[in-house]
């Protein structure tokens, strides 16, 4: 199952129902402390005997390795049913052909996932005919459902309003209100009784986030081969993009240094985007936060590209060292509120497309460029030096002067600026560069010293462009 992506976003756990007795309690224990025969061995083990012999720990314990108090489920006999989310227990958490109930479990640090998976293997498990019951969760933190009570699974469809203005216009169709409820319907979606052009969500459906994915099954009930294949009206000469040749050119000299190539999403958290990195109020007021978000997960447009980077290097603690990762990417912040002009806007007889959709959006994006070098001897020098081979073959003149930023160590960071030609005595500051502070690499949980730099690619192709 890739539920929970190979358990970095949780654990699943299945048992016998006939053995266990209730309530069962989710408790934190220290891993000496923890004792009991893991699923497959026949000889009681501590929580580090498991990591490092059990084909569960080796496999899945550099999740929880660096953890002081690991998690266990225990009924109320005091037994241990499991050790979340590497291994049941060989007691009564081993299920075989005789078992005919159930007891489903799930654990992780977001509960909105969990939750969605606890209610698709209920929804399949329904409809491999099996009676599902519900179990009531109680929770120290009243803020948690009702008054920290609520029921799991909980299978009442979520409601989003029907968009078939948006729906026709993407799709090229003119379907009336009716045609579409009916091939949401065919989809598996509930339509409102009380209104009509809200779409009822089965509580399965992780992925319907927007009007988008409505408009997605649509077209699959309406049928692909049914849409008719016109030809454009418009004739144009295909040039490629500027920018998107310089930025391959970028993404080749890294990967000949050594470096390997990520490519995350544009979409992320204020948590890690800000309070992991250590920023303050002023850093925090330029994220662009998403008015509808589902999923704490991802409630923001990333504003840099670090963080996501760091996620990496905190989720890939069990591979081999030296890790040295870049990417590529939009980011997206805030904008001056300043106005500008149709004149001002005008560039060799052109209107600025850019600069008009940040006047009405309020938002600026940007390419940037980040990189991360990750080893027991990271420091300073090392990004220094790719950071100025980068600029030397781009032939910019540049300098790093000291700075103070929150994220990086104290006199071990520098701003990058950037210079048309000699004679430019100005420049640009283009990028952050620096080590990793502690704090922050705590807050990934990362052990091994980082040093990265984040540099802001369309203002360097622009200087590139604006000096020919």
């Amino acid at each position: 199952m890739t539920l929970t992506r190979k358990r970095k976003k949780g654990g699943l756990g299945l048992y016998p129902l006939e053995k266990i007795k209730f309530p069962v309690r989710f408790k934190g224990i220290e891993p000496k402390k923890i004792k009991f025969i893991p699923l497959g061995f026949a000889k009681e083990m501590d929580a580090l005997e498991i990591l490092e012999h059990h084909p569960k720990g080796k496999e899945y314990g550099h999740i929880c390795k660096s953890w002081k108090i690991f998690s266990v489920f225990v009924d109320d006999n005091n037994e241990i049913m499991s050790m979340p989310p590497l291994i049941n227990s060989n007691t009564v958490g081993k299920i075989d052909e005789s078992t005919t109930e159930l007891f489903v479990e799930g654990t992780g640090p977001n509960l909105n996932v969990i939750t969605y998976a606890i209610n698709i293997i209920a929804a399949s498990l329904y409809d491999m005919g099996a009676k599902i019951e519900t179990i009531e969760m109680v929770y120290d933190d009243k803020k948690v459902g009702k008054d920290g009570k609520f029921d799991v699974p909980n299978m009442v469809p979520k409601k989003m309003m029907i968009d078939y203005e948006y729906i026709n216009r993407m799709l090229g169709l003119s379907l009336g209100k009716k045609e579409i409820n009916g091939f949401l319907e065919q989809m598996g979606f509930g339509i409102d009784k009380a209104d009509n052009a809200a779409a009822l969500i089965p509580a399965y459906r992780a992925d319907i986030l927007h009007q988008a994915d409505l408009m997605e099954d649509v077209a699959i009930a309406y049928g692909y081969d049914n849409f008719t294949s016109e030809i454009p009206k418009v004739a144009t000469i295909a040039e490629e993009d500027a920018e998107d040749n310089f930025i391959r050119h970028i993404s080749d000299i890294f990967v000949g240094l050594g470096f390997t190539e990520a490519n995350t999403y544009h979409i992320s958290n204020k948590n890690e985007l800000v309070n992991k990195m250590a920023l303050g109020e002023k850093d925090a007021s330029q994220v662009v936060e998403l008015a509808n978000a589902l999923t704490e997960d991802y409630n923001a447009i990333r504003n840099w590209m670090l963080p996501n980077l760091l996620k990496i290097l905190s989720e890939n603690k069990h591979n081999e060292f030296p890790q040295n990762v870049f990417e590529i990417g939009l980011v997206a912040r805030k904008a001056d509120k300043r106005k500008k002009s149709e004149e001002e806007n005008i560039n060799a007889g052109r209107i600025n497309i850019s600069s008009l959709t940040t006047e009405e959006t309020g938002i600026e994006e940007f390419k940037h460029l980040a990189a991360v070098i990750c080893h027991n001897n990271a420091d300073f020098t090392q990004a220094k030096q790719v950071i100025e081979y980068l600029l030397k073959l781009l032939q910019l003149p540049n300098e790093i002067i000291p700075v103070e930023h929150p994220s990086f160590v104290p006199g071990r960071v520098g701003r990058v600026i950037v210079k048309q030609n000699k004679d430019d005595k100005e420049g640009k500051k283009v990028a952050f560069i620096g080590e990793i502070h502690p704090k922050v690499l705590a807050n990934f949980g990362i052990e091994t010293p980082v040093v990265a730099f984040e540099l802001n690619v369309s203002e360097v192709f622009e200087m590139l462009n604006n000096g020919k």
